[in-house]
């Protein structure tokens, strides 16, 4: 199998073209080169799809299948499917369940209402740019598209700051406001489960939007997240909306859901094709996957490397220390 992998390889794309390659297939990397991570096995191409110009060394290629994670103008990926269409045989996007109309009824599927959106726009909200991504691929590819609409992702090498962000709060020490209450759900998928189940949609016959996230036995609660860390005070927020009245609103978008049955049912079609790694609760620990699988990955270290770290010289739990802001490195770092 030849497959082009567009967009950024830190995440999530890391996890598709090391599988990939794990699997013998050829690989061919198209970003911004902004990452310092490559593998040495893929083919590399350095250029801004932003330009479509800058799309003319994918013209004489040919490829099996193309994995698309870009989260921008929707018109990058018009442009790139556009001229793919003829080249590759499928194209899976990387979407998200944002892209679903709110609110989002109980028992969600695919054929749920969408929010508008434009695959001729610019980068506007996430919904509507994942959205008008799905709409340009469609159009382009009919029947060989897969928009594959992950819930939550966590695992190896996030950059995102979702998980990283509490347990560095967490190891940090102190009283800590968290998600509450603890017996609340989480509902995810591993970033290396997504990429197993793209590389076999590459080759099987998956076709159109595929809700992913794990089932109903597979989640698990928050509980253990207040015992992991015998240094600290972990207090649960009643609300969602007392965890976004810190200095950092974004941390209000937790990992949890609110109380009841499932709030986002996995579809049919990927409980068929796909196989789940499970965090089990004894796992949330700093030894343990996934947090050990985080460390590893060497981006728990300067505070500033955390997103939100960039506009806010405090955390949800206090200002940062003044370790970690002298030596550009936390506490809980692992290099």
């Amino acid at each position: 199998m030849r497959i082009l992998v567009l967009g950024r390889t830190s995440f999530v794309g890391r996890s598709v073209v090391t599988a990939a390659v794990d699997r013998g297939w050829s690989v061919t990397t198209f970003n911004r080169g902004l990452g310092s991570w490559a593998h040495p096995q893929a083919e590399r191409v350095t250029d801004d799809r932003l330009r479509p110009s800058d799309l003319v060394p994918l013209s004489g290629g040919r490829w099996d299948a193309v994995v698309d994670t870009w989260s921008g103008a929707p018109r990058a990926v018009r442009d790139s499917a556009g001229l793919l269409a003829g080249r590759a045989g499928r194209y899976l996007y990387i979407s998200s369940r944002a892209v679903y109309a709110p609110p989002p009824p109980p028992g969600l599927d695919e054929t749920c209402p969408t929010v508008a959106a434009s695959p001729d726009a610019d980068a506007t909200e996430y919904a509507q740019d994942k959205r008008g991504a799905e709409t340009a691929v469609e159009a382009a590819f009919g029947d060989r598209a897969v928009l594959a609409r992950a819930r939550l992702i966590l695992g190896p090498y996030e950059d995102v700051g979702r998980l990283p962000y509490w347990l560095l709060r967490i190891e940090r020490g102190g009283e800590v406001l968290a998600p509450g209450p603890p017996d609340l759900p989480l509902q995810y998928i591993d970033a290396r489960d997504l990429a197993a189940w793209l590389l076999d949609a590459a080759e099987g016959d998956v076709s159109g939007p595929v809700n992913l996230v794990n089932p109903p036995a597979g989640q698990y609660p928050l509980s253990p997240v207040y015992v992991v860390a015998p240094s600290s005070s972990v207090s649960a927020a009643r609300s969602r909306s007392r965890l976004c009245s810190s200095k950092n609103p974004s941390i209000g978008r937790t990992m949890a859901l609110r109380p009841g049955p499932s709030k986002y049912p996995s579809s049919e079609m990927m409980l068929q094709t796909i196989t789940f790694r499970m965090v089990h609760p004894s796992g949330w620990c700093w030894s343990c996957y996934p947090m050990r699988d985080t460390l590893d990955a060497g981006f728990i270290g300067p505070a500033e490397k955390i997103p939100w770290g960039r506009r806010s010289g405090e955390t949800p739990g206090g200002p940062r220390s003044r370790q970690s802001t002298r030596s550009g490195r936390h506490a809980g770092s692992a290099r």
